[in-house]
């Protein structure tokens, strides 16, 4: 009588689905965004070394317009 924790496991799914769902998402879209812009870096970064690559592939602005459009 005196708790207030539910006893129903579906009840008690249900509320820890609800609880995390948001955190979960955010966590889903900064890993998103975070994979874009590293890739983006790598390439960048990679594509100025005349080592790797002889011809530039990127430029300033191809990377900033690459991380903005990841945002």
């Amino acid at each position: 009588m005196g708790t207030d924790s539910p006893t129903d496991p579906i009840l008690t799914l249900l509320i820890t689905r609800e609880m995390i769902r948001e955190p979960a998402a955010e966590m889903l879209g900064t890993m998103i965004l975070i994979l874009v812009g590293t890739g983006v870096n790598c390439q960048f970064a990679l594509s100025a070394d005349a080592d790797i690559s002889p011809a530039s592939k990127g430029s300033y602005l191809g990377f900033n317009i690459a991380w903005g459009c990841g945002l």
